[in-house]
């Protein structure tokens, strides 16, 4: 009975991740959302391991497999995982192997910059992957292919 109750539970969080908290750990503090923010940069981090992992399983030297997004997507969803992924893009900026339309796709994101005391951009935790460059732009294509597919109707077939 437990086990089922896990796996309902996860099943649900699958179909319902949880939202990315977009403000500042100053602004959490302020707010009285400190869980908030700090679950969500822990599950950030989860997501980025996570598509460091699924680029490392699927690629195999010359393409990247099929499967790569979804078993990311499935995990996290789709928002966390665009969301990650920009915040990716613009830390490397001036990098010339992203392509123009995947930076300004990136750009489109709104990601926020959370300075600490000393200077220090917190969301780096996150947005370090350590794909390679041309990698992480070929995920992208893949990922923004995923999101335009889910976002067209489906196409019933003719009864006969």
């Amino acid at each position: 009975v437990e086990d089922r109750a896990d796996d309902l539970l996860k099943e649900e969080q699958q179909q319902n991740p949880p939202k990315v908290y977009r403000q500042s750990v100053t602004y959490a503090r302020e707010h009285g959302e400190l869980q908030q923010y700090h679950a969500s940069c822990h599950l950030n981090e989860r997501c980025r391991d996570e598509i460091d992992a699924a680029l490392a399983q699927r690629f195999d030297g010359l393409r990247l497999g099929a499967g790569a997004v979804e078993q990311v997507v499935t995990e996290y969803g789709l928002e966390r995982t665009k969301y990650v992924l920009a915040a990716a893009i613009q830390t490397r900026d001036g990098d010339g192997r992203i392509s123009r339309t995947n930076r300004e796709w990136a750009d489109s994101i709104r990601t926020i910059k959370d300075m600490d005391r000393r200077g220090f951009d917190r969301s780096c935790y996150y947005a370090d992957l350590q794909a390679h460059t041309c990698l992480l732009d070929g995920f992208v294509n893949q990922v923004r292919k995923f999101e335009k597919a889910k976002a067209q109707p489906a196409q019933n077939t003719p009864e006969r």
